[in-house]
């Protein structure tokens, strides 16, 4: 029995050893020598954690939109909110959709950390903000309204996924 128990306690000590802590070495201002990542970066990829995920994706595009179209009409049954954001009066049916960030984490379903903006025909930054869209198997609702985001953040986003564009064409 003890022989059994200690190939036991052997087998767990061997496994932790292969499996570094997410924090060992790292700090948020002093990277591991050789490594420049830092404590956000290394968490991003904790399992079950939340990881980037690509604007352009159908699931997000969806929860972007579902997450708009509550901004405006609110959803089951709950009002709009229409006190949260500057904009929050404004006709969404007219407006572009610009989804500047998104994070996916897989949960039962997925939740999506979304940084939405909103743009007139001609460009013009109406408003942007961040939401939590909880995807339980397609059946979508927003778990929290984030903060409002400034239409200079939006705009420099903008600029920068325009510049990352015309790279990858080159």
């Amino acid at each position: 029995m003890k022989q059994l128990a200690f190939a036991a306690i052997a087998l767990l000590l061997l496994l932790l050893s292969m499996f570094p802590s997410h924090t060992s070495g790292y700090s948020s201002s002093s990277p591991r020598d050789g490594d420049q990542r830092t404590v956000a970066e290394v968490e991003r990829h904790v399992l079950g954690g939340y990881s980037d995920a690509d604007v352009r994706s159908e699931r997000i595009v969806a929860a972007a939109r579902y997450a708009v179209a509550a901004l405006q009409k609110g959803v089951d049954g709950a009002p709009p909110p229409i006190e949260l954001y500057s904009f929050s009066e404004i006709d969404t049916d007219g407006v572009d959709v610009v989804i500047l960030e998104a994070q996916q984490q897989v949960v039962a379903g997925m939740n999506y950390r979304i940084k939405i903006g909103l743009t007139d025909s001609h460009g013009k930054c109406l408003g942007a903000f961040k939401v939590l869209v909880y995807d339980q198997f397609g059946d979508l609702s927003v778990s929290r309204w984030g903060e409002e985001v400034p239409c200079g953040e939006m705009e420099l986003a903008i600029e920068a996924e325009r510049k990352q564009e015309q790279d990858e064409e080159v």
